[in-house]
């Protein structure tokens, strides 16, 4: 237990110290101008289209929401403090990152990065499978998204029927990153899309579902089938 809980926590630190180049990488664009010198790969700083900008619910009585909200300050030093403050707390601050949602915050050249979803997943990389699972019930989808991700990223493998759930989720990145995360732990496809029509997807999702209840099963009850499974992605 002490040597899980302990790679969680690294696992956590890591995924910190990668948000902390994105941040930087912001305050650059912003006070650079957008100038030539100033190059952020697309990839890291373009959010899933699905999850649109919320619009911040005032502080209220949640403390951690004034930390959320100063995730969006044009200062690094500010939003650095603010994320250090918000992994702190862990899980405690899901719900004020939750109803942020995905917090965009625009930068010259009409390019935006999100504020919020480094700590989400920075928060999630320091829970156990169980916790998870149960984070792919979240109200939210930036926290149900980041979920699947991980569980997908851990091998997760008990989770299957929870994600098989999530592909008829409200939330297309939810759905996607579910699919995504599927198809890494069984090695099945199915031909699911995540923005396809509710039909196709539904058709795609009964497709494994029904290979969970045929075969998903009996090799998460045997590891050498799934010791195989994760052998064949590698």
């Amino acid at each position: 237990m002490r040597t899980t809980t302990l790679h969680l926590r690294a696992r956590s630190a890591s995924r910190f110290r990668l948000a902390l180049p994105l941040l930087s990488a912001l305050t650059a664009l912003i006070l650079a101008g957008g100038c030539a010198g100033s190059r952020v790969p697309a990839a890291d700083i373009t959010a899933p289209p699905s999850l649109a900008r919320v619009k911040l619910p005032e502080a209220g009585t949640d403390p951690h929401m004034i930390d959320v909200r100063a995730l969006a300050s044009p200062d690094f030093a500010t939003r650095a403090q603010a994320a250090s403050r918000l992994l702190e707390a862990g899980e405690e601050a899901l719900p004020a990152l939750g109803r942020a949602g995905d917090l965009m915050v625009p930068v010259p050249g009409g390019v935006q990065v999100s504020a919020t979803r480094s700590v989400v997943e920075a928060i999630l990389a320091d829970v156990d499978g169980q916790r998870l699972e149960e984070h792919l019930g979240s109200p939210w989808a930036g926290v149900r998204r980041a979920a699947a991700v991980q569980i997908g990223e851990r091998d997760h493998w008990v989770a299957v029927p929870r994600l098989i759930e999530r592909l008829d989720d409200d939330a297309p990145a939810v759905r996607e990153a579910s699919a995504g995360s599927l198809r890494r732990l069984t090695n099945q496809w199915f031909g699911f899309q995540a923005t396809a029509a509710v039909g196709g997807r539904r058709a795609a999702a009964e497709r494994w579902r029904a290979w969970w209840s045929r075969e998903g099963r009996v090799a998460r009850d045997d590891p050498g089938p799934s010791a195989a499974l994760v052998d064949a992605r590698r």
